[in-house]
């Protein structure tokens, strides 16, 4: 029996060493920079903010369990000035604030729920939909994306990537009915100025003092809804049946079998890739113990996408 998702679909579509590494042998790369630490620790926070606007807490109720679950975090402190506590508060409350109003009409049907389809006989499709919201119109999915840059590549490859054609063909295999839409509820993790704590200062972009307009500086968006067509979700299915075709092909594979490196094709491909430096030594099997951990999937965190 094969379990797959989308994070996994990625990685054998795309490069057969990275899948063979993570989902065969289970391992990747050990981890050496303290930052990417951070980035997971901070995209895990924001996603608990997210559930507990769900709750319907009060906002300072959920501002305090933030600080709370901050201190416990980072009890040695951080490296990068924009995941400091005075800083994340102020892009945690007005992003509190606009969810609590955007969401005050829906039920909540689940958070965090893994959903599981068939695909086959030998073959199932799995996913975690940060949450799944009904109101009068329908069912909703919401996916919840924490990055360093909210740019416009990043936006259009959430809504037309496959992870929403995932969600939709889940939720419609589990509720019986297709939903009304998936909503991408970004939100950047930015330093938030004055950047020299001046907040007398006046914002050149607003004519007013930072102390009045330091909220509007928060970017954030709702993409959505997006919605896709039966043919869409048609080729997505071909697609995921074809990978898990050549994932069992990647699990048949010994220790020692050389396998592709489809990331030189394509962008960022291997210029951002953990293996590069084993993969441009040769792949030597023997030194994965020691240049890699033991990887499992899926994992609890959540990352704050770059």
């Amino acid at each position: 029996m094969i379990e797959i998702d989308n994070s996994m679909l990625q990685d054998i579509l795309s490069c057969s060493t990275r899948a063979w590494v993570k989902y065969v042998q289970h391992k990747w790369i050990r981890e050496q920079d303290p930052k990417a630490s951070e980035r997971m620790q901070v995209g895990t926070l924001f996603h608990k903010l997210f559930e507990w606007t769900l709750e319907r807490r009060d906002v300072y109720e959920s501002l305090f369990s933030f600080e709370t679950q901050y201190h416990a975090m980072f009890f040695e402190g951080v490296s990068q000035e924009k995941y400091t506590l005075a800083n994340l508060l102020v892009i945690a409350e007005v992003w509190l604030r606009d969810l609590s109003i955007y969401f005050r009409d829906y039920d909540v049907l689940a958070t965090e729920q893994i959903l599981r389809m068939p695909l086959s006989e030998s073959v199932t499709f799995f996913g975690t939909p940060d949450a799944v919201l009904e109101n009068e119109h329908g069912i909703w999915i919401v996916d919840n994306k924490t990055t360093g840059w909210l740019s416009e590549e990043k936006k259009k490859f959430w809504a037309r990537g496959s992870q929403g054609m995932g969600y939709w063909s889940l939720v419609t295999h589990y509720y019986g009915k297709e939903p009304r839409g998936v909503l991408w509820n970004a939100l950047e993790i930015g330093k938030i100025p004055p950047y020299d704590g001046n907040m007398s200062k006046k914002c050149a972009k607003h004519s007013v003092k930072y102390g009045e307009c330091q909220s509007l500086h928060v970017n954030k968006q709702m993409i959505g809804p997006v919605t896709y067509t039966k043919d869409q979700v048609a080729s997505w299915y071909v697609q995921v049946i074809n990978a898990t075709a050549r994932f069992a092909t990647l699990q048949a594979q010994p220790d020692y079998a050389p396998v592709e490196m489809e990331g030189r094709f394509t962008y960022p491909g291997c210029s951002q890739c953990g293996l590069t430096d084993w993969c441009w030594g040769g792949r030597p099997v023997h030194l994965m113990s020691s240049m890699m951990e033991e990887y499992t999937w899926p994992r609890k965190e959540t990352s704050l996408e770059e």
